[in-house]
């Protein structure tokens, strides 16, 4: 609190300092003083234009990718290292976890009597399969939870980003790309259940139950061109993914 302190010796900082701690959005603080005993505060706000959830955080980002401020969240989910690299697309067939999920619901005699490295590969590859589903379901079920939340703030018209690479982050280009697509797609009536930014080189955008890839590469107004001729032709209403990371766009069915 800066109850009682003297005119004289309030600084511009602490105010804003003060003030940031409680509203996040605040981009700058102006102090005036008016002696004897009189200040004014003019606040500069710059809401934020995206929310950036990983595992680990959900930010709001300014057009700049600028860090406006975080959502309180606690229940984010969190992986082994075997969980980790099994996620990450590691063939680890002879892990505990395969081998644990394999011995399920099997006796104690039955256990006795297998020989992990005589069962076949497929049958590994199977269980390696259903416990990666697994996971990524886990991941699913949290960015799901997370965006209803979202949908009670302040913000809950703000594009939201899910990025799963930790090594990933939104970047202003990415921002603005992002919301031109958003944009552009809502301006034809598309709903958009997720946007998934999967590389430094490209994102995903899921509307319609329809998979559309965009390159950060390539120019995304050619993009955004490519896919309203995909929709004025009738393409994009049989389509399962539209991939425009190329002049010659790809339409799988």
């Amino acid at each position: 609190s800066l109850i009682g302190e003297n005119i004289i010796f309030l600084r511009e900082s602490n105010v804003s300092d003060l003030l940031k701690s409680n509203i996040p959005e605040i981009d700058r603080v102006l102090l005036y003083k008016y002696l004897p005993g009189k200040i004014s505060v003019e606040i500069i706000q710059n809401n934020p234009s995206i929310i950036e959830i990983t595992l680990n955080s959900v930010k709001y980002l300014d057009i700049n990718a600028k860090d406006k401020g975080e959502l309180e969240y606690s229940e984010y989910p969190s992986f082994s290292e075997e969980e980790s690299q099994i996620l990450s697309g590691v063939n680890l067939i002879d892990s505990s976890l395969v081998l644990n999920k394999y011995l399920e619901g099997k006796t104690d005699e039955e256990k006795l009597l297998i020989d992990w490295t005589k069962v076949e590969v497929s049958e590994k590859q199977k269980i390696l399969k259903e416990i990666k589903a697994e996971l990524e379901n886990r991941i699913s079920v949290y960015f799901n939870n997370v965006k209803e939340i979202l949908k009670t703030t302040p913000f809950s018209d703000l594009p939201v980003v899910e990025i799963l690479d930790p090594n990933l982050s939104l970047d202003s280009t990415e921002i603005k790309n992002i919301i031109l697509v958003r944009d552009n797609l809502f301006s034809r009536n598309k709903e958009i259940s997720s946007i998934v930014l999967t590389s430094e080189y490209s994102f995903e955008v899921i509307t319609n139950s329809k998979k559309v890839i965009f390159s950060l590469i390539r120019d995304i107004t050619a993009q955004v061109v490519d896919l309203d001729s995909v929709i004025f032709y009738g393409y994009f209403d049989n389509a399962r993914i539209v991939d425009l990371r190329t002049e010659t766009y790809s339409i799988v069915y």
